[in-house]
């Protein structure tokens, strides 16, 4: 397959997300019986774009930050340390009860006891995103920027950042960017509402969605794959990235067969 990349441009990788901390403890401890833990800045699409600016490429991170946080001057400083650019606006706190950068607290594994993460979430203010906080016309079109990467995960935290999304992938669409999707799916990520669909994503699903086992799963597909869906001619400009996990359960791998599948017939159709 030949890939076409747009020339001229300022940046050859774009990613929205929301930035946050990873909490791991030392000498692969479980988490309750560890003491001392290292702290990393992280997000899934940044550990992605690592790889780029490593590579010398010029990279650029659209997010949001806590205004006035040491978290949010870690993050910063961590991105520059990384060579990324990032551009995002500074929401105030809204006191002790308000924003903050969220948390995974990551116990690695070791021997038979096998990896964990805990989500903590509560007050993101990467759920702010929004598209009127930037000017994608300038970032695309007077910038430049050859591949965009979105994730599922950005796309699925509110209804302001499934609209964010899916206006960088429009625009990206009209300056000549390539994109690159991840769906991300992660169950760990997912709460049931009690019809057992995630409420961060029941009111985003069409209802001629097909019916299944795993509402939860089709919850989370139908949300990401509208980047593609929601724009006519964008599937022929998409690079589809996708990440199957492998599991002994034969009922959950094929769960994640029927969500592939989904997301081909969309992209395909």
């Amino acid at each position: 397959m030949s890939i076409s990349l747009r020339k001229d441009c300022d940046y050859s990788l774009l990613v929205p997300t929301s930035m946050g901390l990873r909490i791991t403890p030392t000498d692969g401890q479980p988490v309750h019986c560890c003491e001392t833990f290292k702290m990393q800045v992280t997000s899934a699409e940044t550990n992605v774009a690592s790889v780029a600016s490593y590579l010398g490429l010029p990279v650029k991170v659209l997010t949001t930050f806590v205004k006035g946080s040491p978290i949010a001057r870690k993050i910063k400083d961590n991105l520059a340390a990384r060579h990324m650019d990032y551009e995002g606006v500074d929401v105030d706190q809204g006191g002790p009860w308000g924003y903050r950068h969220q948390i995974n607290i990551a116990d690695s594994g070791y021997g038979s006891r096998g990896p964990r993460v805990q989500n903590d979430r509560a007050g993101e203010v990467g759920r702010t995103l929004n598209v009127k906080d930037f000017d994608l016309d300038r970032i695309f079109g007077k910038e430049g920027v050859q591949i965009v990467h979105l994730s599922g995960l950005v796309g699925a935290l509110s209804p302001e950042t499934s609209t964010f999304c899916l206006e960088i992938a429009r625009s990206a669409k009209k300056h000549g960017s390539a994109i690159s999707f991840d769906l991300n799916h992660r169950a760990s990520f997912r709460t049931s509402s009690p019809a057992g669909i995630p409420s961060s994503t029941n009111a985003w699903i069409d209802s001629d969605m097909p019916s299944t086992t795993a509402p939860a799963c089709v919850a989370h597909t139908a949300r990401t794959s509208a980047v593609m869906a929601a724009i006519p001619g964008l599937r022929g400009r998409v690079l589809v990235c996708f990440m199957m996990y492998l599991s002994p359960d034969a009922a959950r791998l094929s769960l994640r067969v029927q969500q592939l599948q989904m997301i081909v017939d969309v992209w395909a159709g």
